[in-house]
């Protein structure tokens, strides 16, 4: 299928067809999710710019078409790899690798990009899973249920309609903005939808990446309060980066993290992690919000400590509004993890298939197993059963040492 012009948005508002802007140096790339546009990025544009950055924000194709209108009749069977070899043609066109920057799909679509050697680096805000990882949640799944219900919708254009947009992934915006950006939604490709949700049906594999082919610096990004890419899924995906990605979670946004009120706390940290990642500079001052899933060499830090006679609560600190991790031991089979949770921090409702032993060294936590809460104290422990929900809060400043055996 051919493709139509791609369109760029710039920081200034205007927007120029068919041809990529000369790079200059520290390009972001970024890539929209379902149903959107260039326009998405607008206040991501702005503030990166004001910071010396180059934003292209380019429409995926078909997308650059009136809302009010019916969709493209090719739409239906764009493929995920469709949009990927758009991107790929104009980040060729750039002299250097640009920052690749996604936000549901587009985060999916920048993992495959990132796999292909062209990102200096990831930045992926509440992204789609690859292939492996299930995205279709009982949530998720409200949210496009008229979509996946339609026969055929594999080869249909679908779009959401306003009451499965307003719960599932604009359920933080205020009332006339969720009005203000549903009307300019425009039909998605369910062909992407299918290789995204149906992946393991999917005979082209087209959302499937090689992780050991991602080496660059990547910054994962989750939602506690997201309801179409749940926390517990974006975790999984930070796991699979684990050698290279760094996992933030924030537990008072949810989907639309780039729009949401509050939006500029997370840019700040974006923009503080590439001043860390990417000019190697030391990682001793973390931003709120954080929980590391690579903060240094874990083989180094089991063998670093080893033969030693160590109290545990003094090999992390507190960072004011943030979750801090270190791992001390990861094998295939158990990890070792300490965290450090600021006063009010915590991780949202997730499951875990194997069974996590906790044991607090410091403070105060509420930690809630399939409905029941718990208050554990210093010196207290608690085992949370694999396959059940499990949530942790912090009372006050809390370490804990979190131990899970694999097999």
């Amino acid at each position: 299928m051919r493709a139509n012009p791609v369109l760029y948005y710039s920081a200034q508002g205007d927007y120029n067809k068919n041809n990529c802007p000369k790079a200059m140096n520290n390009t972001i790339f970024m890539i929209h999710g379902m149903w959107s546009g260039g326009w998405y990025w607008e206040n991501y544009c702005q503030f990166f710019k004001d910071r010396g950055y180059r934003c292209l924000a380019p429409t995926l194709r078909l997308h650059d078409v009136d809302p009010k209108e019916p969709p493209h009749p090719d739409l239906g069977t764009v493929s995920l790899l469709d949009y990927v070899s758009d991107l790929e043609n104009e980040i060729r066109k750039l002299d250097h690798q640009p920052i690749i920057m996604g936000h549901s799909m587009g985060g999916l679509l920048a993992q495959i990009l990132g796999s292909r050697g062209l990102a200096s680096a990831l930045v992926l805000l509440t992204p789609a899973p690859p292939g492996g990882i299930l995205a279709l949640k009982p949530s998720s799944l409200r949210g496009v249920w008229s979509c996946l219900t339609k026969w055929g919708f594999w080869r249909k254009p679908c779009r959401q309609t306003y009451g499965e947009a307003v719960y599932s992934t604009m359920n933080l915006l205020p009332p006339k903005e969720q009005k203000e950006t549903y009307d300019k939604l425009v039909f998605e490709s369910g062909r992407a939808a299918f290789e995204i949700g149906l992946w393991f049906l999917d005979r082209h594999r087209a959302s499937e990446v090689d992780a050991s082919r991602v080496t660059c610096p990547v910054l994962v990004i989750g939602g506690g309060q997201d309801r179409i890419m749940p926390a517990s899924v974006v975790r999984k995906i930070a796991h699979r980066y684990q050698k290279v990605a760094t996992y933030r979670e924030y537990a008072d946004h949810a989907h639309k993290v780039i729009m949401e009120p509050g939006w500029q706390d997370i840019a700040e940290d974006i923009a503080h992690w590439f001043e860390t990642a990417l000019n190697g500079k030391n990682k001793d001052k973390q931003p709120r919000g954080e929980s590391d899933m690579a903060q240094g060499n874990k083989e180094a830090d089991a063998s670093t400590l080893a033969e030693q006679v160590l109290k545990m609560a003094d090999l992390i600190e507190y960072q004011e509004g943030s979750v801090v991790s270190r791992t001390i031991i990861e094998q295939k089979t158990g990890t070792l993890t300490l965290f450090a949770f600021a006063a009010g921090q915590g991780l949202s409702e997730h499951t875990a298939p194997f069974d996590a032993l906790v044991h607090l060294l410091d403070g105060e936590a509420e930690i809630t197993i399939a409905g029941q809460r718990y208050r554990l104290r210093e010196g207290e422990m608690i085992i949370m059963p694999a396959n059940k929900p499990h949530a942790l809060k912090a009372i006050e400043n809390f370490k804990m040492l979190l131990v899970m055996i694999r097999s």
